[in-house]
């Protein structure tokens, strides 16, 4: 149906043209939003462990660091890696169970208001807001010592780092090198105990 139908017969009335203008407006909408360039929104909860996404704790941080900007305050982040204690078997990835047992442990010792999101198939993160890093190591040596003891990481090993912001406000992708610069010095050092990057 076209507005050129409607005037075929009878003449253009009112009511015609209101019939035939609103499956087109309908049409107008559908294609605006197949054409639409707008990212699609941000998913927050990872289906695979439970935590947070690693796009949702990326946009916390930058809002963090954004925040920090404007109104001055302490930032740390705890960065946590999966290994196989076993050199032999070092290519073996987490399986989903235990990412998200694991995750389940960060969130039951830190905060509520801390992040706990999965970076990628190893890595786990923790954003703790309004916390130095001394108040953050201590909190992941907590979470070492108590990861440690779990059940269900026999047989893994644990490498964490923890870095956080300074005098200067940093940019995401810095605080988080800094975190795995730490973390991989606990990795090397063969350490039960986190490492931060100062």
């Amino acid at each position: 149906m076209t507005r050129a139908a409607a005037t075929s017969s009878r003449g253009l009335t009112l009511s015609r043209w209101r019939e035939v203008d609103e499956p087109l407006e309908v049409i107008s909408w559908m294609l605006g939003s197949f054409c639409e360039e707008e990212r699609p929104p941000v998913g927050v909860i990872d289906p695979l462990s439970g935590a947070y996404t690693r796009e949702f704790f990326d946009e916390t941080l930058r809002n963090e660091l954004m925040r920090a900007e404007r109104h001055p305050a302490e930032l740390s982040v705890i960065l946590l890696q999966l290994r196989r204690s076993a050199r032999v078997l070092a290519d073996d990835r987490p399986s989903p169970r235990l990412l998200t047992l694991t995750a389940t442990s960060m969130r039951r010792h830190l905060r509520g208001a801390d992040i706990v999101a999965r970076l990628d198939s190893h890595r786990l993160a923790a954003l703790l807001p309004a916390t130095g890093p001394r108040s953050a190591l201590i909190a992941a040596g907590r979470l070492g010592e108590a990861l440690h003891d779990a059940e269900h990481l026999e047989g893994w090993s644990l490498d964490i780092g923890v870095s956080g912001l300074g005098m200067e406000t940093l940019e995401p992708e810095e605080l988080l090198s800094q975190a795995t610069h730490a973390m991989i010095s606990a990795q090397q050092g063969a350490s039960r105990h986190p490492f931060v990057y100062v």
